[in-house]
């Protein structure tokens, strides 16, 4: 079984996207993530892994 298999498994919104794009959907333009459903991004990754490397015993 593949990461991709796995997260069209258990997020079955991502069933119909190809490829590897169903491993960072996050990346896709704005108006296909609107047509998948999928929500907004919460925190920037490069933001939040540069706020964990800055926190006291995490980084």
């Amino acid at each position: 079984m593949t990461v991709a298999s796995v997260l069209r498994h258990w997020a079955p919104g991502l069933t119909h996207m190809g490829g590897r794009k169903v491993n960072e959907p996050w990346r896709l333009p704005a108006a296909r993530r609107d047509a998948l459903n999928y929500p907004t991004t919460i925190i920037d990754l490069a933001d939040g892994l540069a706020r964990f490397e800055r926190a006291p015993d995490c980084g």
